[in-house]
């Protein structure tokens, strides 16, 4: 849970030295920053240790299952503008929250705007959102 901690900016319990019983100073060198990119999805649990684990793992499984369907979309020979549509619709908010690098294409691959490009075009902004959530991914389930 040390980890989550540092995750939600928090501190934990002192540690006692175990000769003089005074609490003893933490090696700075441990110490994480709070993820920016987690915060506001992590605002939700309040501080709570457990609200936040469960909100990770909630997302660690939503990233992961849109990243297998697009990537999936991507092999198609014909692509499906209505599956990638979808997704980059759903993926949106949580990219927002998180500050991914990706904001533009899931924009335009967005139901509203995926009719107006080509097929070249989508491929692309699909290879930068594939990389970027395959990078967030693999990130999450590292801490």
């Amino acid at each position: 849970m040390e980890k989550l901690s540092d995750i939600l900016g928090i501190e934990s319990q002192p540690q006692l030295d175990a000769q003089s019983g005074t609490p003893s100073q933490p090696d700075s060198s441990s110490q994480q920053k709070s993820n920016p990119q987690l915060d506001a999805l992590l605002a939700f649990a309040g501080g709570d240790e457990e609200a936040a684990k469960e909100i990770l793992d909630t997302v660690k499984q939503e990233l992961a299952a849109h990243l297998t369907n697009l990537k999936e979309a991507v092999e198609e020979e014909s692509l499906s503008t209505d599956r990638i549509g979808k997704a980059a619709h759903k993926l949106l908010p949580i990219a927002t929250m998180m500050q991914m690098g990706c904001l533009e294409e899931l924009k335009a691959l967005s139901p509203e705007y995926i009719g107006e490009i080509e097929e070249a075009e989508i491929r692309e902004k699909l290879k930068v959102v594939i990389m970027t959530l395959s990078a967030a991914v693999s990130d999450l389930y590292a801490s």
